[in-house]
């Protein structure tokens, strides 16, 4: 009995390690299963959460096995199937790796939509990489390349392969992974919308959350998605009334990374880092607000607060700047107060093509945009961020660009931007943690964050001073577009969510309405300073402010409302605006003062450029082709290659993003002898 026992099992052992190792279906299975454990632990940072995945989480290890499976059998019916897994492996294992290694810069994880921004990334790579580690990466691709062409070679081709077995492997792992992974979203159990794509990782797998992020785009067309029901909405929200009497200026500040530093528990300070938030969040309406992300995603704050619109509708981790409104216009702040005779500004001093903004800005309606390439001289922390002083001048030159109308300013600060340093960097410092962090790294990377939020919160005070003495009436919206990249959770804070910030709204005149202090969701904001301004134009405004009116309203309607309105905006018929597309690609110009060549002189083998509001991105243009090029002053440029000059050479300046962009361009200037 025991030897028929023995050999039973024996058998049974056989057909398992046959399954595995001989059949297609047992081969992409079994990689599968064990590839979905080792993305896990990288993607916990732990190799005991990582192991245990499959019992915490047995349905999402279920999806992510069957995934992955199905990508492996891409290869299953060609003869170089064993090079295409190890190819199909490697890249998995790839995008693990880059996720472990982003989870240790900032909160939110490897997302597709980081494909989409991947420009975006490269022109910030080097405060967040060294040198040396930029030169091993470049090290580890080459020898994954030079790998995978040695196995494509050496690779063994399976006797007695059949093509069809394969196939049938494939089209039996892909109906298997999209009918559950369908499934499982219709019933749902794994829901659609996600707010917190960090948890989510966690909850339902990389493989599963990083795949969902190419697929899933967009906002979906609601079941009951019609006119009836979008002029239903209408009604309710009402007509746009009469213009303000009072059209001050109005000012949008974003701050990167900016909070209230005072609600980390247990942590003390030589002096309170921000005091202007602190004395201005008491004197003037003000609260929390709940924006889309948390330690990255300035993109997604500024959408929000710019269209009213709420992110939880989109695709998982989707940067609409990158997606829809790279071809497509769409109501914000600048068309909606454009619309009653303002003149609309952007301002930020990082590079204009940091998320596709000289592309974005245009379809958003603004009309001008001042980005660092048009501002010069700029002083710069220790991780080279241009420092949010310089916006003060920036912000005065917008408003004194226009004669008898109104502005809106949007400004987007860059200073608290990480990747904070882990060793000591050469800085002033304004304030001290006196007690709370005793490990010497996240002291360092406190104390340093801790400083630039001083200096920011400075720049809040020299800005409204500096508005004060321009004697207009201006109201100013200050906020922090997310919380910052340091593992703070929320046992961390005293109160709130890791998803709030503070705003405040401060006005140097009476306003129309008086608001009370308030918790706002980010894209709510700009509904709540126009309703002090008695400002009603625009759909998604007069829908927020309709709400803001009813003490008592049905969450779930009030949702569904707000994501069938974003859906008939963007991608359905747009029904609220007559079937039409009201909006059009405005004439944006980058900088609102002309730049000019007057004079160009040469100096034997170089020449110098003379002219007016020359910046460290301006770059001398002779005969349509660009030369080398250093900058001097506002109104000086060498050149060193001053033998391309002629009698007769057509000199131009363009101002040049770090990506090679050309953003703007001065006048021809014709070279006399």
């Amino acid at each position: 009995m025991q030897e028929k026992v023995a050999q039973s099992m024996m058998n049974f052992w056989r057909k398992v390690k046959h399954f595995f190792i001989k059949t297609s279906i047992g081969q992409c299975l079994g990689m599968a299963a064990v590839l979905v454990i080792i993305l896990e632990i990288l993607g916990f940072r732990s190799l005991v959460d990582g192991i245990l995945y499959p019992f915490t989480h047995p349905m999402a290890y279920c999806v992510n096995t069957l995934l992955l499976a199905m990508t492996f059998s891409i290869a299953a019916p060609f003869k170089r199937k064993y090079f295409g897994y190890m190819l199909v492996f490697l890249l998995w294992l790839a995008m693990g790796v880059v996720n472990c290694v982003l989870l240790s810069m900032r909160v939110t994880p490897f997302e597709a939509a980081d494909f989409y921004i991947i420009t975006t990334g490269f022109a910030i790579i080097t405060v967040y990489l060294t040198v040396w580690q930029i030169i091993l990466v470049a090290v580890a691709i080459l020898f994954g390349i030079v790998a995978l062409i040695i196995s494509f070679i050496k690779f063994p081709k399976p006797k007695g392969h059949k093509f069809k077995d394969g196939f049938i492997c494939f089209i039996l792992y892909t109906v298997l992974a999209c009918g559950l992974i369908l499934t499982l979203r219709v019933s749902g159990v794994i829901p659609r919308t996600i707010s917190n794509i960090a948890d989510a990782y966690k909850e339902y797998g990389f493989a599963y959350c990083f795949s969902m992020g190419f697929v899933d785009r967009g906002i979906n067309k609601p079941d009951d998605y019609d006119a009836s029901l979008i002029e239903e909405i209408s009604d309710m929200i009402g007509e746009e009334g009469e213009r303000p009497e009072k059209t001050p200026n109005v000012i949008f500040v974003q701050l990167e990374s900016f909070f209230d530093v005072n609600r980390l528990k247990n942590i003390t300070y030589s002096e309170n880092p921000v005091p202007n938030l602190t004395a201005f969040m008491e004197q003037c309406p003000s609260g929390y607000l709940t924006m889309p992300s948390i330690g990255a995603g300035t993109a997604n704050s500024e959408f929000e607060v710019l269209t009213g619109m709420s992110l939880d509708y989109f695709g998982m981790g989707e940067y609409p700047y990158k997606s829809v409104l790279r071809d497509d216009t769409c109501e914000s702040l600048a068309t909606m107060f454009k619309s009653i005779g303002y003149t609309s500004h952007a301002i930020h001093n990082h590079s204009g093509t940091f998320y596709d903004r000289n592309y974005v800005y245009p379809n958003l309606g603004f009309d001008t945009f001042i980005s660092s390439e048009f501002m010069s001289d700029l002083d710069r922390n220790a991780l080279t961020w241009a420092k949010d002083s310089e916006l003060v001048e920036q912000v005065v030159l917008a408003l004194d660009s226009t004669q008898g109308t109104s502005d809106f300013v949007f400004t987007v600060s860059v200073q608290g931007h990480g990747r904070y340093p882990s060793v000591e960097l050469d800085y002033e410092k304004h304030v001290q943690i006196t007690g709370g962090i005793t490990d010497p790294i996240k002291l360092c990377k406190y104390e340093y964050f801790v400083n630039q939020m001083y200096e920011m919160d400075r720049f809040i005070g020299e800005l409204i001073n500096a508005v004060n003495e321009r004697g207009e009436e201006t109201v100013i919206v200050f906020y922090g577009d997310h919380l910052p990249s340091l593992e703070i959770t929320e046992r961390d804070l005293k109160d709130s969510s890791v998803y709030q910030t503070e705003y405040f709204i401060w006005s140097n005149f009476t306003p129309e309405v008086s608001l009370p202090d308030r918790d706002l969701y980010a894209f709510q904001l700009a509904a709540y300073t126009m309703r002090q301004l008695n400002v009603t134009v625009g759909v998604t405004n007069r829908f927020h402010n309709y709400y803001f009116n009813l003490e008592d309203y049905d969450e779930a309607v009030w949702n569904k409302q707000l994501e069938t309105l974003e859906y008939d905006m963007l991608y359905g018929k747009r029904h609220i605006y007559g079937q039409k597309n009201p909006f059009e690609t405005s004439k944006m110009r980058m900088g609102v003062m002309d730049i000019l060549v007057t004079g160009v002189q040469k100096e034997g083998e170089q020449a110098t450029v003379r002219g007016k509001y020359f910046t460290e991105s301006s770059v001398v243009y002779v005969d349509g082709d660009a030369v080398e090029t250093q900058y001097i002053s506002r109104g000086q440029l060498l050149v060193l290659e001053g033998e391309e000059i002629k009698e007769g050479s057509l000199v131009k300046v363009v101002q040049v993003a770090s990506d090679l962009t050309e953003l703007a361009e001065s006048n021809e200037f014709t070279v006399k002898k």
